[in-house]
């Protein structure tokens, strides 16, 4: 017996996983435990799953008539039996096939958080060596979707939003919510599956109770918080230079900080970063808070901009080689003890966010989540559903096609390029010797859509998952006397 090489072991296991994710048998038993199928020789969910995928990998709009135009030239082609227009319509409206997709998405979705992106999965790593508990980080972010159903209530139009939490380790969803588009962003986090979880999100989550309930799952929280943001300082300190903090003096009267310097201060308007430990303003929040420590890190962004940009914006600006540069800072809550990460590291660690971005331009740009025409509600949210299906397939492509090639692949160039290969795939499932074949000679064009290198100003700015592992792998800068945010529930 011929002994198999390194890449047909790697093309088989990813042919294994899609076998596991969405062969066929699996996905009939998905339909018939659902029940939207009552005689499968007029409907085949894999024929149908089959067309929702070639109609919506890509960027274009579709309608559910060239879904049912892609299924009727399936079926033709393989020689079976197909609906009308009006009952395949009525079918696709049941909530018994959308109860199938949200099975199906459970199903393929929990393959791919069992594998994982080298660089995304590196980073945790790094992380998990400062805080052992750590089971890994997620982000959390939410995107609109235009619609047709008046049952989903947008601020200008019909919106569905699609509420994302993601594992940055496998950039698979942890977990997902699909609302009305003024649906509130805090309700849809499900803190209790966060467990040990580093939560990462932007400044619409930002909330005292949030934070309480993440440091009583023994979590971690790293959120930016609106620049009007003017809770009392307790402690601060300075960041000056490379390993130089310096510890600031502040106001205060008793442990109620009535008169106390706030984070936005003149006093902190310096354009150095700064570490803060501070109180909520209002004294009933004060105690609570002041159990664990809340952390917040103020850090200067400087940016090239127009002044006419920053007319009547508020906004501090120095000239520099004839350029007007805005002073814009972010504020950064935390419970993470600054002896973990310093001031810099956490503003480095938030930029890992963007994942989440990318993500949802993947599922609009890729993955047909750019509109849905329909009117009907259930079809609505399982067009949505639907489209995490293909983001997800996609993913387990480009997570296998990184083991194969043994290259970091851009998921954003995989999603787009790699559409073609996830058809056949789909085509290919059943005749298991052609798929490997195919999958092999894959691998090659896959090869091409590496990931590009940070360039000289993005290195210098820090983007780029690469750069928050070489700042994170540096050791921290320690500041005098106490360290802020520490908290024996979090840190073992």
């Amino acid at each position: 017996m011929q002994s198999l090489s390194k890449k047909d072991i790697n093309a088989k296991q990813l042919f294994d996983i899609f076998l596991q994710a969405v062969q066929s048998s699996v996905v009939r038993t998905i339909a018939r435990d659902s029940r939207p199928i009552v005689r499968s020789r007029k409907m085949d969910p894999f024929i149908l799953l089959r067309a929702f995928v070639e109609v919506m990998e890509t960027d274009k709009e579709f309608s559910t008539s060239s879904i049912y135009e892609r299924y009727v030239q399936i079926c033709i082609k393989e020689k079976l039996e197909f609906m009308k227009l009006e009952p395949f319509y009525d079918f696709l409206v049941k909530k018994e096939f959308l109860l199938f997709v949200e099975n199906l998405y459970l199903i393929v979705n929990t393959t791919a958080l069992e594998q994982d992106f080298p660089e995304g999965a590196e980073l945790v790593k790094v992380l998990k060596e400062r805080l052992s508990n750590l089971k890994g980080i997620v982000l959390q972010d939410g995107s609109e979707v235009a619609t047709n159903s008046s049952s989903y209530k947008g601020k200008i139009t019909h919106q569905i939003k699609l509420y994302a939490t993601l594992d940055l380790g496998s950039l698979a969803m942890r977990n997902s919510k699909i609302t009305s588009g003024v649906k509130s962003e805090r309700a849809c986090i499900s803190v209790s599956q966060l467990a040990n979880y580093l939560l990462i999100a932007d400044a619409g989550y930002p909330a005292l109770k949030l934070f309480r309930s993440i440091e009583y799952y023994h979590g971690y929280y790293l959120i930016k918080l609106t620049t009007a943001s003017t809770l009392a300082v307790t402690e601060a300190y300075k960041i000056e230079g490379e390993g130089t903090a310096t510890k600031q003096k502040v106001i205060e009267k008793g442990k109620v900080h009535r008169y106390g310097d706030h984070v936005c201060s003149d006093k902190f308007k310096d354009g150095c970063i700064h570490d803060f430990k501070v109180a909520a303003s209002k004294v009933k929040a004060l105690d609570n808070i002041s159990k664990y420590g809340f952390r917040v890190v103020k850090v200067y962004l400087p940016e090239e901009a127009s002044a006419q940009e920053l007319q009547g914006s508020g906004v501090d600006t120095y000239v520099e080689r004839g350029k007007t540069i805005s002073k814009r800072f972010v504020l950064l809550a935390t419970n993470i003890p600054a002896d973990v990460a310093d001031a810099e590291q956490i503003a480095q660690l938030y930029r890992a966010r963007w994942s989440v971005e990318i993500g949802f331009r993947i599922h609009k740009g890729s993955c047909g989540l750019k509109k849905t025409l329909t009117k009907n509600k259930n079809l609505a949210k399982a067009l949505v559903v639907m489209s995490q299906i293909v983001y997800t397939l996609k993913l387990l492509l480009a997570q296998g096609m990184e083991r194969i090639t043994r290259k970091v692949l851009s998921p954003k160039k995989t999603a787009h390029y790699g559409s073609i290969v996830l058809n056949e795939i789909m085509s290919l499932l059943v005749y298991k010797r052609k798929c490997l074949n195919s999958i092999k000679q894959w691998s090659e064009r896959f090869s091409c859509w590496t990931k590009s290198k940070p360039g000289y100003v993005n290195r210098l700015k820090g983007k780029g998952l690469s750069c928050i592992i070489e700042v994170l792998r540096k050791p921290s800068i320690k500041l005098e006397g106490k360290s802020i945010g520490t908290s024996t529930s979090c840190v073992s």
